[in-house]
């Protein structure tokens, strides 16, 4: 994800480069106005392991996928995504909308992985996960919430969650490309996202 912070273009993505997680809070709470406390940076090894655990995602993959390297090769329609085919969806690029595209597709699989681990057959594995979670998780989230999570999992209700996309547009500045967020419509939708969390509020 790239943004344009205050008056200067910068690429949010990079206070993770500079200065790791913690700026990387910093600098969404900034930017949104709502305070963030915890983050979870996942290494591609543990979406494979956690979905071949719960013995795959069912997606509706919506173009022909192709890329020789990292190798992506999956062709439309409706399947049940291994780990290895799960990998290769997520790291596909080439939408029309560009990486808007992509994020919508990860959200997609974000609440279809959700769904398959909610389900009663693999609810009784979310403590194995949770291991499989913390071997290949970099999080500040402690274990005793992760685990409290684990227990109540199946009071969890998929159509009260919610997903949404920075409003704005990609632009080039220079040679750099850039996505450039609409102030406006990003603090409406933050309001209707997090209005009673909104610092200062």
């Amino acid at each position: 994800t790239t943004i344009k912070v205050r008056k200067s273009p910068e690429r949010i993505n990079h206070a993770h480069t500079y200065a790791g997680p913690y700026l990387t809070i910093e600098t969404v709470s900034d930017l949104l106005n709502v305070e963030v406390n915890y983050y979870i940076t996942v290494d591609y090894l543990a979406v494979k392991t956690m979905v071949d655990a719960i013995g795959g995602v069912p997606i509706d993959v919506p173009v022909k996928m192709r890329h020789p390297d990292p190798y992506i090769h999956l062709d439309p329609g409706m399947q049940t995504l291994d780990g290895e085919k799960s990998l290769m969806y997520l790291r596909f690029r080439s939408y029309p909308g560009g990486d808007t595209g992509r994020v919508a597709a990860q959200q997609v699989f974000m609440k279809q992985f959700l769904k398959e681990v909610l389900k009663p057959k693999n609810v009784l594995a979310l403590p194995k996960m949770v291991k499989i979670y913390y071997d290949y998780v970099d999080t500040n989230v402690p274990l005793s919430i992760i685990g409290k999570g684990a227990l109540s999992a199946n009071k969890i209700n998929l159509e009260d969650m919610k997903v949404a996309t920075l409003p704005g547009d990609g632009e080039y500045i220079g040679k750099v490309s850039y996505y450039i967020y609409d102030e406006f419509e990003m603090n409406k939708l933050v309001r209707e996202l997090f209005g009673e969390f909104l610092l200062g509020e």
